[in-house]
Formats: C-alpha cells, structure tokens, sequence
C-alpha cells in the first residue's frame, strides 16, 4: 500500500503513477497547486476537482487520460494554469470555461477535443500562452484572439471544415512563437506580422493555402529567426533577407525564382538555408520533374534509413544517413525534410538514430501510437500498402506530426527501412521502431 500526503501544494510529476485520480482529491479544499503530469494516469478527470475553489495550478499534462472535460472545473475562477495536453481527452470545450478568466496559460494540445474553438477564449485578457493544436477542432480561429496583446505563445493546427483568413487587424505584439499548421488559411500573409509583431521568433504557416508573395514587411521583424512556410501556394520571388534567418523552410510552394545568384554574403554562401533555396529542391511542381530525370526504370526500391546500405533479406537496401535538409540518390530516389522539433534545440534533419534492429499523397494512417503497435522500445512494427506508380504518378511517401505526443522529448516511432516491390500492384512496406517509451 502507497501512502501519499497531500499538502496545499502537490507536486507529484513523473512518479510513473499509473492508477485513475481519485475523486476524494476534491476534498482538499486548501489545494493551490496540483501537479500530476508525466505519469500514466489513465480514466477520467473526476468531476470533483471542481470543488478546488483555491486551485491555482492544475497540471494534468502527458497522461493516458480520456473522456469529456468536466463542466465542474469551470468553477475553477482563481485558476492561473490548466495543463491538459498530451491525453486523449474527448468532446468540446466546456461552456463553463467561459469563468476562467484568471488563466495565464490554457494547454490542450494533443488530445481529441472536438467542435469549435469557442470564442470566450478572447476573453481571457491575460493569458501568455495558449496551446490548442493537435486536436480535431474545426471551424475558424476566434479573430479575437488576435487581439490579446499580452500573449507570447500560440499553437494552432489541424483546423477542420474552415477556410479563413487573418483578421485584418492582429495586435499580437507580445508574441515570440506563433504556429498556425494546417488551418485552411487563405490569403495573403499581413503586413503587420512584419511591422508590429516585434517580439516574433518562431513562425510557422506551414500547409495552409496562403498565397501572394512573402511580405516585405517580414524583413522587419527584428527578432524573426525561424520560418516555416512549406506546402502553400505562394508564389513570386524568394527576398534575400531570408537568408538572415535561423532557419526558412519555404518547399512545396509556386516560386517563380530563387535568390541563390544574388547571394552577396560569403559567410552564407555554403550553408543549408542557402541550400534548400537551390531551383532543384522542392518546389510545389519539381517532385514529377525530378522523377522525369531519371535515366532508367526501377521496379523495386530499398532504402535502410538512418544506416549503411546492407543486404538483407536478399535486397540490397541503399544506404541513407545524411542530416542534410534535401537528398537524392541520383537517378533513383529522394528525400525533402520540413520543419523542426518543436520544443528542443533539434532540427528534424539531424536526428538519424544508429541501431541494429534488423529490416525486416492518400493518408493511409492517421495518429498512429507506436506504443499500442510495437508493444515496447526498439521493438520493430511493419505496414504495408498498395500503390500505383506510372511515368505521371512517382511514388511520393509523406511523413506528417500532427502535433500530438510529447512536446517535452524525442519520443514517438522512427523509420528503420522503407521497401517497394511489385506484384500486380506496387507494395510499399515500411518498418517502424518505437524509439524509447512515450508519448506516440
């Protein structure tokens, strides 16, 4: 038997507590923090915890909860923190949430809370950080949510049934990192991202369906360093002032040209940002151009990812362990890498993970959980599809995160080998590792 002593703040992250919250905690009336994230909690969150009527801090984060939010814990009115994401929460937003006016950071990423963004969040003058993607939230983003001045993070994704565009006026001047993925956004981007939003570091519109040309206002965001604007529809000429960023990612768009002729600063001159701005990266039309340069027809294809090319299972499986952002194998094969991992210092085209385990367009999985398939860490998973491949249909494999699973560690499945063959159809196999125990 564990015995647990509660005083009026509880911290209880990371124990591997793996049992439901009992409902008896609501009887703490003189609780101000509760700190229960990073375990394997599991049930529902107890309607009782809505009695908690001096709770400050509720942090329920990186759990297996599932289940509606209770109505209760909108009574929670001196709440400052609500940590609720990484679960696998269900249903809306509460109504009742409309009296937690106190929140200074609203969490909810990667559940499975549904309906739409309701607009009382614009009332909450005083959050700083608002995480709402990796849900299944549709309809548009209250625009006036735009307008809460003091917010310094906003995560947005996965938007469903909407098709939107930017408020013509947005007073986020206190905003460092912004994410709005895969929303529908329509339009053109606003010049006063550029020209008011100061603070602004991070800024991803990626796999929207903007269009227009990248504002020269941008340039003015003193403080910009990353840029992700991959898989839009804009289109004109690439600025030179990109280069001064960290990092762009500005693939699978309808650029005219490129600026790598005007290059003027030799400090950049062989760097990867340079790189992925060459007229032979992706451009929204050069994966069907790329594979119109191919100088013979292959009917099979066996790529080790992450390590040396082997021979196994009678394939030759071609080597791939580069960390650039674009690769091709000449001729045969090739890959395009976007983004980053949010959270941490990595660059999702750095991490290749060296192992021994062994190879063994249409979205054909949806929120996969390597936990539930591989059953343990570095324990192989296979899948295998059909697909037809012709001269005008090259067989293109996307890898999307959907923004749900840890944001605190590199946990989730990597690709150990991917492998085409042909039948009277063409077989895609591809073999998944869970990396180490997680989150999926």
């Amino acid at each position: 038997m564990v015995t647990v002593l509660f005083t009026d703040q509880s911290d209880l992250q990371a124990n591997f507590l793996n049992d439901s919250i009992p409902p008896s905690l609501g009887k703490l009336m003189n609780l101000t923090t509760l700190f229960l994230s990073y375990n394997m909690l599991s049930g529902r969150i107890p309607k009782e915890l809505g009695n908690l009527l001096n709770l400050n801090i509720l942090a329920l984060s990186e759990n297996r909860l599932s289940g509606y939010l209770p109505q209760e814990l909108g009574n929670l009115s001196k709440l400052e923190q609500l940590s609720l994401h990484s679960n696998n929460l269900t249903g809306t937003l509460p109504q009742s949430f409309v009296k937690l006016k106190s929140l200074h950071r609203f969490a909810v990423s990667g559940n499975k809370l549904s309906g739409e963004i309701p607009s009382f969040i614009a009332n909450f003058t005083n959050l700083s950080h608002l995480y709402l993607m990796g849900n299944d939230f549709e309809g548009e983003l209250p625009p006036r949510i735009f307008n809460l001045s003091g917010l310094d993070e906003l995560t947005v994704s996965d938007l469903k049934n909407t098709s939107f565009r930017f408020p013509e006026i947005g007073n986020l001047t206190s905003i460092n990192y912004l994410v709005l993925r895969n929303c529908s956004l329509t339009g053109g981007i606003p010049d006063y991202i550029g020209n008011n939003w100061k603070s602004l570091y991070y800024l991803d519109l990626s796999f929207n369906d903007l269009s227009g040309s990248i504002p020269q206002s941008l340039k003015n965001a003193p403080s910009l360093e990353r840029l992700s604007l991959t898989n839009n529809k804009l289109n004109g000429s690439i600025p030179p002032w990109i280069l001064k960023t960290d990092k762009a990612d500005l693939s699978y768009n309808n650029f005219a040209d490129f600026i790598k002729d005007d290059i003027t600063d030799p400090a950049h001159h062989d760097s990867t940002e340079v790189k992925t701005l060459d007229p032979g990266k992706p451009n929204m039309d050069s994966i069907l151009a790329l594979s119109k340069k191919c100088t013979s027809q292959h009917h099979s294809l066996f790529i080790n990812c992450g390590g040396a090319r082997i021979n196994a299972e009678g394939n030759p499986y071609d080597e791939d362990i580069s960390t650039e952002s674009f690769f091709s194998v000449p001729g045969t094969w090739a890959y395009s890498c976007s983004g980053d991992f949010i959270s941490t210092n990595r660059n999702s085209s750095e991490f290749v993970k060296n192992m021994t385990s062994g190879v063994s367009g249409e979205r054909k999985l949806k929120d996969l959980n390597i936990i539930e398939m591989a059953k343990g860490p570095n324990v192989e998973w296979k899948a295998n599809f059909t697909a037809i491949v012709d001269d005008d249909n090259p067989l293109e494999i996307h890898f999307f995160w959907a923004g749900k699973g840890s944001l605190r560690s590199l946990n989730g499945p990597l690709v150990s080998a991917i492998s085409v063959t042909p039948s009277k159809e063409k077989h895609i196999s591809l073999n998944f590792v869970q990396a180490r125990p997680g989150s999926p």
